[in-house]
C-alpha cells in the first residue's frame, strides 16, 4: 500500500511544521517562476552550458529556459500541456522592478548554500547548487548590462523589445533609484563572489564593496529617506553583514538602525503593520549579528504591540478601525507570521506567541485564500522528506510538514503557488474575499527571500 498518513492529524500543524511548510513554498515556487513562469526575459539554453555548471543531468532542464531578468505582473492560472503545468502567458506587465530581481537572485543564492550542504546526501540535488550558479551569474550580468542608468545606479526599467527581433530594448521606467535596491543588489554580487569558484568572482566583491562606499560617502542623504525604505535599506545591511562580517557595513547597519529607531519607533503598528514588523524583523537579525541585548528587547517591545492585535475568539490579527471591511496585504500577513515565530525563539514563554502563529497561518493564511496552492510534499523516494535528509525510513516526515492537508495542488487548483496582493476580512460576516488573483512578483519575491533566507538551514532538521 502506498503511504497515506497517519490517521490522527489534529496536533500536526506546529511551529517546526509552519517553518517546514514555508520553506518548501518558497523553495519550490522559485523554481516554477524561473523555470516555467515565462513572466520575464528568458536565458538561452546554450548559456547553461559552461564549465562551471558539469551537469549531469542538465537534460533535465534541456526544454525550459530560465529568466535572466523578472517582470513585475503575470497571471498566475496554469494550463496542463503533454502532462506538465505551465503558467498561462497573459496580463503581463514588462516592467521589470530591481527589487523583484535582486529577490529573485538573492533566493537563488541561499538556495545554492542549502543544495551544496547535500553533496554527501544526494550528487542529483547538489547539481542544482550549480545550476543555479550558472544562472546567477547570468543575471548579475544582465542587471549590470541593463538596468543601470548613465549614472550607474540600477533603476526600474520597461521591456519594450520588439517579438520580431532578438535585440533586447529596455527603457526607464523611473530615472529616480532607491537606495535599498541599490542594497540588496550589493548583498547578491558580494554572496555571488564568496561560493562562487568562477576565475574572475573577486570582481563581483569589488563591485559590491563600490555600492558600500556609496552608502558611506553618502550617509548623510540616508536620513531624509522614508520609514519604509529605511527599513528595507536597514534589513540590505542586516543580510550584507551575515554575509560579509565587513565592519564598515556594520558601523553603518547600527547608525541607521538607531536613526530608524528613535524616528520610526513610536508609530502605532495598528496604522502601520508592515513596517512594524520589518522593524521587528530587523531587530531579531541585529540582534542575531551583535548579540546586544537591547536589540531584543527592542524586538520584544515591538512584537508586544503587534500581538495586541491578535484577537484570539478570531484565531486572527485585526486592524483597529471602524471600517466594515479591512484589507491585509500578504506582506503583513507572512511578515507578522515570521515574526511570531521568531519572537517565540527569544521568549521563555514560549506557547503565547506560538498559539498566535499556529492560528494565524491556519485562519488568516491558508484558510483565508490569499493563497489558492501548495506544492505537494516530495514522495518518499526522494531525500527531503526525511529528517536530515537520511531516507531512513524511522525518519520519514508526513506529508503535514510540507503541506497543509486543507489546501489544494497547483495541479487541482490550475493556480499557481503565489500569495495574492491583498484579502479583505468582512467584519459582519466573519469571512474573506479576494478580489485580484494576479502574479506580483516584488511582493511574492520578497515573501520568499525572506523565508528562504531564515530558514534554509533548519529544513528537515527539527
Amino acid at each position: 500500500m502506498n503511504y497515506i498518513g497517519p490517521f490522527f492529524r489534529l496536533n500536526s500543524l506546529n511551529k517546526n511544521s509552519i517553518k517546514n511548510q514555508l520553506l518548501h513554498l518558497s523553495k519550490e515556487s522559485i523554481r516554477d517562476i524561473l523555470f516555467n513562469s515565462e513572466c520575464g526575459i528568458k536565458m538561452p539554453f546554450k548559456n547553461l552550458k559552461t564549465k562551471q555548471s558539469s551537469l549531469n543531468d542538465i537534460n533535465t532542464f534541456k526544454s525550459l529556459s530560465p529568466l535572466v531578468s523578472l517582470y513585475s505582473k503575470s497571471s498566475c492560472k496554469l494550463y496542463t500541456s503533454n502532462n506538465k503545468l505551465k503558467w498561462k502567458n497573459s496580463n503581463i506587465k514588462k516592467d521589470i522592478l530591481v527589487s523583484s530581481n535582486a529577490y529573485m537572485t538573492l533566493s537563488l543564492l541561499d538556495l545554492c548554500s542549502y543544495y551544496k550542504n547535500l553533496k554527501d546526501v544526494n550528487q542529483k540535488k547538489f547539481n542544482i547548487s550549480n545550476l543555479y550558479l550558472v544562472i546567477i551569474k547570468n543575471q548579475l550580468d544582465f542587471y549590470n548590462s541593463y538596468l543601470r542608468n548613465f549614472e550607474g545606479v540600477f533603476v526600474d526599467k520597461t521591456d519594450v523589445s520588439s517579438d520580431l527581433i532578438s535585440e533586447i530594448k529596455l527603457e526607464n521606467k523611473d530615472e529616480n533609484f532607491k537606495f535599498s535596491n541599490q542594497a540588496f543588489l550589493m548583498c547578491a554580487y558580494y554572496k555571488y563572489s564568496v561560493i562562487s569558484n568562477e576565475k574572475f568572482s573577486k570582481e563581483y566583491q569589488n563591485f559590491s564593496l563600490d555600492i558600500l562606499n556609496m552608502f558611506i560617502n553618502f550617509r548623510n542623504d540616508l536620513y531624509s529617506l522614508s520609514f519604509s525604505e529605511l527599513n528595507k535599506l536597514t534589513l540590505a545591511l542586516n543580510i550584507f553583514y551575515s554575509y560579509s562580517k565587513n565592519e564598515k557595513s556594520y558601523e553603518l547597519l547600527l547608525d541607521i538602525f538607531e536613526y530608524l529607531s528613535e524616528n520610526y519607533g513610536y508609530i502605532d503598528s495598528n496604522d502601520n503593520i508592515e513596517n512594524s514588523s520589518l522593524l521587528c524583523l530587523n531587530s531579531v537579525l541585529l540582534y542575531n549579528n551583535s548579540n546586544m541585548f537591547k536589540f531584543k528587547d527592542y524586538a520584544l517591545k515591538i512584537h508586544s504591540s503587534l500581538s495586541d492585535l491578535y484577537n484570539p475568539a478570531l484565531g486572527i490579527f485585526i486592524k483597529d478601525t471602524e471600517k466594515k471591511e479591512v484589507k491585509f496585504s500578504c506582506n503583513e500577513i507572512v511578515l507578522y507570521i515570521l515574526n511570531s515565530m521568531l519572537v517565540s525563539e527569544l521568549c521563555e514563554d514560549k506557547s503565547i506567541h506560538e498559539n498566535i502563529l499556529v492560528n494565524v497561518f491556519k485562519h488568516q493564511l491558508i484558510e483565508s485564500g490569499i493563497i489558492q496552492s501548495w506544492p505537494e510534499a516530495p514522495n518518499i523516494q526522494d531525500c527531503e522528506r526525511y529528517k536530515n535528509f537520511s531516507l531512513k525510513s524511522e525518519d520519514l516526515l508526513e506529508e503535514t510538514y510540507f503541506k497543509m492537508p486543507t489546501i489544494s495542488s497547483p495541479k487541482n487548483t490550475e493556480i499557481a503557488s503565489v500569495f495574492f496582493k491583498k484579502i479583505t476580512y468582512n467584519k459582519k460576516k466573519k469571512t474573506f474575499s479576494i478580489s485580484k488573483k494576479s502574479f506580483y512578483s516584488d511582493n511574492n519575491l520578497f515573501l520568499f527571500f525572506i523565508i528562504i533566507h531564515l530558514f534554509k538551514d533548519y529544513y528537515n532538521t527539527q
